[in-house]
């Protein structure tokens, strides 16, 4: 990817991606440069999906830190925040196991519908 296309936006790369995609579907384009458009078009996902991760972890950062459990990264040595601490049927830090857990994840798993398409 050309340092142009590495410093394209979200929106910017998803545009070309739109456009890339008309010109195939619409026959304008022809097999080689479809196959060109299909490989630029798959840098171009990897692109915005890096962006999609850097903003869910910004998201979850402020999240955490709205609702006062921030603090060092990986630092697991303060145990849980007030949940059971291992007693009779207590499961220490379930507590901030849901509200970091992915809402897409059922028991550590993607739904179907979320499972990652090459499109």
């Amino acid at each position: 990817m050309s340092k142009r296309e590495k410093s394209l936006t979200y929106e910017e790369a998803v545009q070309r991606l739109e456009a890339m995609i008309e010109r195939i579907e619409s026959g304008e384009a022809g097999l080689e440069q479809s196959l060109a458009h299909y490989e630029e078009g798959m840098k171009l996902i990897a692109h915005c999906r890096g962006i999609l991760a850097g903003a869910e972890q910004k998201i979850a950062a402020l999240t955490l830190t709205s609702r006062g459990i921030g603090g060092v990264a990986g630092d697991e040595a303060g145990g849980s925040t007030g949940g059971a601490s291992g007693g009779a049927g207590g499961n220490p830090g379930a507590d901030t196991d849901a509200e970091t857990q992915n809402p897409d994840e059922v028991d550590g798993h993607l739904d179907d519908d979320d499972q990652e398409s090459p499109f």
